[in-house]
């Protein structure tokens, strides 16, 4: 079955949605406009090592997980292909990239 089309912004709001019905604490990472050069641009304002983090960060002891969204096609920037495999390099810790195609098997490893 083909996936819905569905913005970036709209799967991650259904996927925190879906982390608070299964019982998960969310830290979620959103975007802030800002001006650059005169013109309205959206960065998440990270400090130090912050680029590329992911768009969430999820506890639900003994779990924690991170998970980046993507929306179909989506791509990972460099920052946060290095972020990915710093985190799947530590055991014991989840990683996720999430993207709407992958809602059914999300519920399962979620749950």
């Amino acid at each position: 079955m083909k996936a819905p089309v569905i913005q970036e912004k709209e799967w991650q709001r259904t996927l925190v949605d879906l982390l608070r019905l299964y019982g998960w604490r969310v830290c979620e990472f959103r975007k802030a406009r800002i001006k650059k050069d005169g013109q309205d641009v959206y960065r998440t304002p990270f400090g130090a090592d912050g680029k590329g983090m992911t768009d969430l960060i999820v506890i639900k002891p003994p779990r924690v997980a991170f998970i980046e969204n993507k929306a179909e096609g989506g791509r990972l920037s460099p920052e946060q292909i290095i972020w990915r495999e710093l985190l799947t390099a530590c055991p014991g810790v989840e990683y996720y990239l999430a993207k709407p195609s992958d809602f059914e098997q999300l519920k399962e490893v979620l749950r």
